[in-house]
């Protein structure tokens, strides 16, 4: 269980993991244009004001 326990630690402090799983994910959903519209919603002001953001 300890050895459970160190690899849920690590993979919760290193999200890096995550943020390579949606972007395969989100390739495979996404044409480029979609892709684009996404990137300018959260560069824009509104988006840029949520304090809730994931960066990736």
């Amino acid at each position: 269980m300890k050895k459970v326990d160190r690899i849920i630690a690590q993979k919760t402090t290193n999200l890096e993991w995550l943020a390579e799983g949606w972007r395969r994910h989100i390739h495979s959903l996404l044409n480029a244009e979609e892709a684009d519209e996404v990137a300018v919603h959260f560069e824009s002001e509104g988006a840029a004001a949520s304090s809730n953001r994931v960066v990736f």
